[in-house]
């Protein structure tokens, strides 16, 4: 057996229900996206504006170069 191949190990029931956790929250996760997608673009904003008007603190103002950080800009 070449020394990179390593055999198939069976998850462990604690390890599948880890994966399928795993499973469940990213579904979970992008029907939220969708779902907030849908929301905003109905409220006529695009997704990204609705993030940056989400993350405004009125009392802790900041530059708009962390602003773009945040958002991944």
């Amino acid at each position: 057996m070449s020394p990179r191949l390593r055999p198939v190990r069976q998850p462990t029931p604690d390890t599948q229900v880890a994966q399928d956790l795993s499973h469940v929250f990213f579904e979970l996760l992008m029907r939220h996206k969708l779902r907030f997608n849908e929301e905003v673009v109905e409220l006529g904003l695009s997704p990204i504006q609705a993030r940056t008007l989400l993350g405004i603190d009125p009392d802790q103002p900041r530059t708009m170069s962390e602003v773009a950080q945040d958002l991944g800009c």
